[in-house]
């Protein structure tokens, strides 16, 4: 594997460039490094002082590809049920071309397109609906120039019988609507 310049470091491969942007920012310190099915985990936190809520960043690589990025951060419970089961894949940044298999190939390319995102942060925005204080549902709009794209996801703790139920109970339930800028929870190094 041949050597890319980025700044003015020489890098060979996706583990040494994530570590290097990561930890040489202060913001991050590493907590885990594990096997998980064939994948090499690493597990990096935002250092205390940086934000009042505990977000982590795992990334999962597959040999010397880089197979996801995930943040977590209880804030954002939507944005993080959004990543599961979300992987890169060969073509995800090459224009034209669609997935491809699993993993992203250490190429200038995907190295431009990864920094890029590092350097942006998380962007969109979650509503979350509240009830009793705990959120029932999340409408995520993770893409800032598709204003009308959205998932929507129902964390709402009941069984059908007990929704069905509740159509005719007399509730003193108030709803409450809170918007979290994703850009909050994780602006980016």
């Amino acid at each position: 594997m041949s050597l890319i310049q980025i700044e003015s470091s020489p890098f060979d491969n996706w583990k040494a460039l994530i570590n290097s942007k990561f930890l040489d920012s202060g913001k991050f310190k590493k907590i885990l490094i594990c096997l998980k099915k064939q994948k090499e985990v690493e597990v990096f936190g935002l250092k205390e002082g940086e934000s009042k809520y505990p977000t982590t960043i795992e990334v999962g690589y597959i040999g010397d590809k880089l197979l996801y990025m995930h943040i977590h951060n209880p804030r954002i419970p939507g944005y993080v049920r959004f990543q599961e089961g979300e992987y890169f894949h060969r073509h995800d940044f090459t224009e034209g071309k669609s997935q491809g298999e699993q993993g992203l190939e250490f190429n200038e390319l995907n190295i431009e397109s990864i920094l890029s995102e590092f350097s942006k942060g998380l962007q969109g925005k979650e509503i979350h609906c509240l009830k009793n204080g705990n959120i029932v549902k999340v409408k995520l709009y993770p893409f800032p120039n598709m204003p009308d794209k959205y998932y929507t996801y129902d964390f709402e703790k009941t069984g059908l019988l007990d929704r069905f139920k509740n159509i005719f109970k007399k509730s003193d339930n108030t709803l409450e609507i809170r918007e979290i800028k994703l850009n909050e929870i994780f602006s980016g190094i």
